[in-house]
Parts: C-alpha cells; sequence; structure tokens
C-alpha cells in the first residue's frame, strides 16, 4: 500500500480512510477546479468541485463529472 501523505496529520487521515470501513455519511473533500488534486493519485473518491457545484469522480485518469460524465 502506498500513501501520499508529506506530513503525519495527512498520513493519519490516509490510514484512517485505508483501515475505517464507513459506518456513516461523511463529509465529501470540497475544492475549486484549479485546486483539484490529480486524479491519478485518487482513483474510485470523490470530490466536490465548488466551482462548478457538482461532484466528480476519478476514474484513476481525470475526474469525471457525476452530473453529465464529462471530464473535468
Amino acid at each position: 500500500m502506498r500513501f501520499s501523505a508529506q506530513t503525519l496529520d495527512e498520513l493519519k487521515t490516509e490510514l484512517e480512510r485505508a483501515f475505517t470501513a464507513p459506518d456513516q455519511p461523511r463529509p465529501v473533500y470540497s475544492c475549486s477546479t484549479a485546486e483539484m488534486p490529480p486524479a491519478e493519485n485518487y482513483p474510485n473518491s470523490v470530490v466536490l468541485n465548488s466551482t462548478l457545484n457538482v461532484l466528480a469522480f476519478s476514474n484513476g485518469q481525470t475526474w469525471i463529472r457525476a452530473d453529465n460524465g464529462d471530464a473535468i
């Protein structure tokens, strides 16, 4: 398993996500289009694009808009 954390706090968050089964709804990470992280680093992840006000998911290559399937 590889982690992209650069600080101990980031590593703690990644470990919690990797080893904790979701038991309730969780807040979605929100960022602008310009701030979106590389989709390659977050396969099968979801973000809320605050610029477009739309959920997007990573297919491991690009962020895909949940409302119409277009790439961001």
